[in-house]
């Protein structure tokens, strides 16, 4: 078994163990080998990006749903705000920070409420025997042990955490469009 953590390219190791032992034996990729589970993978790849996506979409309306609300309640005090001099520049940048720091809030609480989960479920792995034989023995002819452990790698919230703020700071682009065509009269009067 060669280490993938060193090695990157499966095909340039199979080619130079292949030049160093004898023509009897035959070096395959384990991609060679199980095409199937090379499929299963990638499948299981492409159907955990469909689901992210989905989650993703579900995620922005939500967010962008309340910072729509956000400016449409505060037209009044916005208008106030613009006619006591404040600059439309610097109510943006009040409402960008309210944004970020309501999805920072989220994406701390999503952390602090999602982890102790995944560390135990990381320790104590769901086994598949509890969902029938079929299914374990099934991952077991692929060379699997039958149970899901759940990752604890920091990477995971990480890039969703990042991929929140980028779309945060997209969102509040909303507000400054309301805020920079805002007449500070019609917006008291309403």
């Amino acid at each position: 078994i060669i280490d993938k953590e060193k090695y990157y390219n499966e095909k340039k190791i199979a080619e130079n163990i292949s030049n160093i032992i004898s023509d009897d034996y035959e070096v395959m990729t384990w991609k060679e080998i199980l095409p199937e589970l090379d499929q299963m993978i990638t499948a299981d790849n492409v159907g955990g990006l469909i689901m992210a996506f989905i989650l993703y979409v579900i995620v922005c309306f939500g967010m962008f749903g309340t910072v729509l609300m956000m400016t449409e309640e505060r037209k009044y005090e916005f208008g106030v705000l613009l006619s006591i001099g404040m600059s439309k520049i610097k109510l943006y940048l009040i409402i960008l920070l309210e944004t970020i720091m309501l999805s920072s809030i989220g994406v701390i609480i999503g952390i602090i409420l999602t982890r102790p989960i995944s560390l135990y479920f990381n320790k104590n792995p769901i086994h598949m025997d509890s969902f029938g034989e079929g299914l374990s023995d099934a991952m077991g002819e692929f060379g699997f042990d039958p149970i899901i452990p759940f990752s604890i790698n920091w990477d995971i919230p990480i890039s969703h955490a990042i991929f929140i703020f980028c779309v945060s700071i997209l969102i509040s682009i909303y507000p400054a469009i309301r805020i920079f065509s805002l007449n500070p009269i019609k917006s008291m009067k309403q």
